[in-house]
């Protein structure tokens, strides 16, 4: 088992405004389900806060929904997992002979609590700037702890009339 990070972002790092995406790439998406469900029964353990998690039209189907929030009292599905805090996930989810991959989700702020904690990040870099956001991925961080392992080759959205690749990083 491992902790893996994964997120589009934009130039700026950006990755979101108002609790929403900033960019719809059907393949980025499909690239999402694909990496966070993976091929273990059930899904791999995916990570949000809070508001991430109540952006999502429901919680992501085939995967081990958790989220990570303070609010002890937050109103949740019975098929997700509340916790409080990053040594609760990662103590509760390294007992044991786990398969299971965890993913961290999003937001920024858990971006930036599990950075030290992570393996591999999955980015998808997008070449273009959003015209509004007010959520980034701590990309000063990464380069603190990770280093590019691979890119993918640049591929084109019609959807969003930019340019991405997948880059995975590796924890130095």
């Amino acid at each position: 088992m491992s902790i893996k990070m994964i997120a589009a972002v934009g130039k700026n790092n950006e990755i979101g405004y108002k609790n929403d995406l900033l960019f719809r790439i059907p393949e980025d998406m499909k690239h999402f389900k694909e990496l966070t469900t993976g091929t273990v029964e059930g899904g791999h353990f995916c990570v949000m806060g809070k508001r991430t998690f109540q952006s999502l039209p429901k919680p992501l189907a085939g995967r081990v929904n958790v989220v990570l929030t303070r609010d002890s009292n937050f109103p949740h599905p019975p098929e997700v997992f509340v916790m409080n805090s990053v040594e609760q996930i990662i103590n509760h989810y390294q007992s044991g002979n786990q398969t299971k991959d965890i993913w961290i989700c999003g937001g920024s702020e858990v971006y930036k609590l599990f950075l030290p904690y992570a393996d591999e990040v999955h980015l998808t870099h997008i070449d273009k700037e959003a015209k509004k956001a007010d959520t980034y991925f701590p990309k000063d961080i990464l380069k603190e702890y990770f280093n590019v392992d691979k890119y993918s080759e640049w591929h084109f959205s019609e959807e969003e009339d930019c340019s991405y690749c997948f880059v995975t990083y590796l924890h130095k």
